[in-house]
């Protein structure tokens, strides 16, 4: 249990660093995922609220289900959905791109 606790709070130090400042440590020959994507998206990630922000990054970035999302976000599954929702919604109004209702 107790190297479970220890992998959980590693992996949420990640993930806070990736959605604080975008980038993690990592190899310097590498350049992180964050520096490959289009500069726009990522500025439009930016700018979500936590929640939506960190929602949109655990379900595309890290491919986790909404269970855990929820989880890691402190909220019920149908809270998590709704904020993918309108983070997708915030996304293409900021991206100017249509996006489809189906979220899943």
């Amino acid at each position: 249990m107790a190297i479970r606790l220890a992998t959980r709070d590693a992996k949420r130090e990640r993930r806070r660093a990736v959605l604080t400042r975008g980038t993690i440590d990592r190899d310097p020959v590498r350049p992180s995922p964050v520096a490959m994507m289009d500069p726009d998206l990522v500025a439009a990630i930016r700018s979500l609220p936590l929640q939506q922000r960190s929602v949109v990054v655990l379900s595309y970035f890290e491919d986790r289900p909404m269970e855990e999302i929820a989880e890691i976000a402190g909220c019920s599954v149908s809270t998590g959905w709704v904020h993918l929702h309108r983070a997708r919604k915030r996304l293409g109004t900021l991206l100017s791109e249509e996006v489809n209702n189906d979220v899943h």
